[in-house]
């Protein structure tokens, strides 16, 4: 859905695009989404208002007029050929765990984008995890300046390990300092 995003999203606030990927995940086929506000909170946006209005501007959702000023909404483009609702409700829930850790949490949306980003290219069965900084920058819809001062703030508050970037191959290295949640899966089963 990160690369989803970074096709169909213009340009935009970190955290109109943390509140753009819950969106997606959430919605209808048709492209219905009703974010509670409980969901809001704890996204920990800091101007979750703002974030709807970047989106609405943008003309990627319309708000239910007839609904509070946010909550409710229907993507312009709704999701044809994406995953079944049940497997992005499962990608909706991971991808709010994945940057809730108390030190990723206090930090800035685009600190946040950046770990969601990490916890999707890592590798969860090895201890350190790389991959092309150009891709882990498209996909939380950052430069790669921005990028690697979300990697510096991700350093200090411990929340990644290592990290480092091959001046060559333009490859990132990282380890992260905790487990990730469980990636999600279409095995019904889980």
């Amino acid at each position: 859905m990160l690369s989803f995003l970074a096709s169909s999203l213009a340009p935009c606030s970190p955290q109109a695009r943390l509140l753009a990927l819950q969106c997606a995940l959430r919605s209808t086929p048709p492209g219905w989404v009703r974010i509670p506000s409980g969901l809001i909170r704890a996204m920990a946006l800091p101007q979750a208002v703002a974030a709807w209005q970047e989106l609405e501007e943008m003309r990627w959702i319309r708000q239910s007029v007839h609904d509070s000023p946010v909550g409710s909404a229907q993507l312009t483009d709704p999701l044809i050929g994406a995953p079944g609702r049940k497997a992005r409700a499962r990608a909706a829930d991971w991808a709010l765990r994945a940057h809730q850790s108390h030190p990723v949490r206090a930090g800035a949306p685009a600190v946040r984008l950046v770990a969601l980003a990490l916890a999707a290219h890592g590798a969860p069965d090895r201890a350190d995890s790389i991959a092309e900084i150009g891709q882990v920058a498209r996909a939380s819809g950052l430069s790669v300046g921005e990028l690697l001062d979300a990697m510096e703030s991700l350093s200090a508050s411990g929340s990644i390990g290592y990290w480092s970037l091959d001046p060559v191959t333009e490859d990132l290295t990282w380890t992260m300092s905790s487990p990730l949640p469980a990636a999600p899966t279409s095995d019904p089963r889980r």
